[in-house]
């Protein structure tokens, strides 16, 4: 009976940034300690650049290597560009037309597990280019020979994103709204410029009496043009109950424009200040009574006093230096500081800094210094070679197949997880091949389902960060809070498809997204015997 050994190649890719250097070899450092954490690290996460027509900027990547087995790396570009979606800022646009920017020494080296590469990257701005903006990512694509021959191999991705403004083009941009559900605000920047922005600002919180409660920090993340982008904030607990409201300056990130909004929300007392509520009543309707009077005035005096301190004492909370016009993200007790040139090295300098480097363990990383702090990372695990099963036999039948991808990052506007297949349809091989999954509807259907004169192909992710798409109600998908096992099944198709998202942070040990993959032929489909592949890449993108 012919059967059919069905194969994913499984590629992890992954976004990030870069800092300043020289442009030249190629250097390997060694870190002899360096935990095994089966991913690659890529720093920092973004960057961001202003030149002029006609100038030059010299960015340095860093690419560490945490798989514990040697690894392959080589170098492209890819244009980026801004997501119809308003939680995403970036992703990638499936076109290369800014490679002719960026210029590599070297585009190929080889890490074994705790080396680090710095790679020095060229921007040039040719004279001719008109003022807006230049975005692109430098990729870093991972092989690794030493894996088992005879399954798919493995190739895992890193991408630094590049925002390069050309000085000359108008800025602009403002505040769409800003709205407040179950206290997480939410607010809406549009660019309608031609470079990217970086706006900020705070929220102040204020009670009934005009109180300053709280003040949140809202650190800058970039929009880039033509494209609208959201940012949620949790408000977090306040003591006390009654009339609130949140005030947003958000200044626009150019020519220290601010826009304001205010929204007003109210704090429902809980149970216990109900109950001492109730109390006070029945305290004051038993004063009324005469042989009690005079001993319960100082009980409702005492009581009365309680309750309104908790609207009156609440604390005023600011968790960072900033007002509407500037922000300190971190601060060092240093003096002096510079960056210096030459046509061999560029140095960024700082004096009066002790203890610095980076310090590494299984279960946390240091940056000391102000320069070492100032830097983010993202990283993507890469998951082994999938072979599904079982066999798919000649009257039809179903294979299955995982693989988990554990993306970390201390980017402050977290990361977005995408897959993506490399033909279409998906699943092919020589002279056959399995058609793209179809849902029933314009959603991610919550039952698997192909019927008997049909073969398809299909994932369906699990973790918690998966999207709102792929999230159901215990019967339908995009509905509901549940990530209910073998639920929720769609195509992966040639674009990138949104599998995972964070809005902040999650260092050290970040956060796993598994990915099922399934590959069923009916039985009357006379599926042809052969080796079927397919070509899947995950990409994990600082936003």
């Amino acid at each position: 009976m012919a059967k059919f050994v069905l194969f994913l190649i499984l590629g992890g890719i992954l976004w990030s940034g870069v800092r300043p250097a020289r442009a030249q070899e190629i250097l390997i450092e060694r870190f002899l300690e360096t935990p095994v954490q089966g991913d690659f690290v890529l720093q920092p996460a973004k960057v961001e650049l202003s030149l002029h027509p006609g100038e030059q900027a010299e960015r340095t990547l860093y690419v560490t290597n945490r798989l514990g087995v040697p690894a392959r790396f080589s170098l492209e570009v890819a244009d980026i560009t801004g997501s119809t979606d308003p939680y995403e800022g970036a992703r990638l646009s499936g076109s290369d037309e800014v490679a002719q920017y960026f210029n590599f020494e070297a585009k190929e080296f080889t890490l074994v597990h705790g080396e680090r590469a710095r790679i020095p990257v060229t921007i040039r701005v040719p004279s001719s280019a008109s003022p807006g903006e230049i975005s692109g990512a430098v990729l870093v694509s991972g092989a690794f020979p030493e894996r088992i021959a005879g399954s798919a191999q493995i190739t895992s991705r890193a991408g630094a994103l590049f925002f390069v403004r050309v000085e000359g083009g108008a800025q602009e941009g403002l505040l769409r709204s800003f709205s407040l559900n179950r206290r997480v605000a939410t607010m809406v920047f549009e660019n309608t410029g031609v470079s990217h922005l970086n706006p900020y600002g705070m929220i102040e919180v204020r009670n009934i009496f005009s109180k300053t409660t709280k003040v949140i920090p809202i650190d800058p993340w970039f929009v880039l043009p033509g494209s609208t982008r959201a940012r949620s904030i949790a408000l977090g607990d306040d003591r006390g109950w009654g009339r609130f409201s949140a005030k947003l300056s958000l200044n626009r990130g150019y020519a220290d424009i601010i826009d304001t909004k205010v929204v007003v929300f109210w704090m429902l007392p809980s149970w216990q200040w109900i109950g001492g509520l109730f109390i006070l009543v029945l305290l004051g309707a038993a004063g009324f009574y005469r042989p009690y009077r005079k001993s319960m005035k100082k009980f409702i005096f005492l009581i009365a006093a309680l309750l309104l301190s908790t609207v009156l004492g609440q604390r005023a909370i600011a968790e960072i230096a900033s007002s509407t016009n500037y922000k300190i993200q971190f601060d060092s007790i240093n003096i002096g500081g510079l960056i210096s040139t030459s046509t061999t090295y560029q140095t960024n300098d700082t004096v009066g800094d002790a203890a610095t480097g980076t310090s590494t363990s299984s279960t946390y990383e240091i940056r000391a210094g102000y320069r070492h702090m100032n830097e983010s990372y993202i990283a993507i695990s890469s998951p082994a070679n999938v072979a599904m099963s079982p066999a798919i036999v000649s009257n039809g039948g179903t294979g299955e197949g995982s693989a988990a991808w554990t993306v970390t990052t201390d980017n402050i506007g977290g990361y977005i997880l995408t897959v993506a297949a490399s033909t279409d349809p998906a699943l092919t091989a020589s002279s056959d091949s399995f058609a793209n999954y179809s849902p029933a509807g314009s959603v991610p259907d919550f039952t698997w389902h192909v019927s008997a004169s049909a073969s398809e192909f299909g994932f369906t992710p699990s973790g918690s960060h998966i999207t709102d798409t792929y999230k159901d109600n215990g019967s339908s998908c995009a509905t509901g809070s549940s990530d209910t096992a073998n639920a929720c099944w769609a195509a992966v198709t040639t674009s990138n498809t949104t599998i995972a998202r964070s809005f902040s942070a999650n260092q050290p040990s970040g956060t796993a997204t598994t990915v099922k993959f399934r590959a069923e032929a009916g039985s009357a489909r006379n599926q042809s015997a052969a080796s079927y592949s397919a070509t899947i890449t995950a990409t994990a993108l600082a936003q």
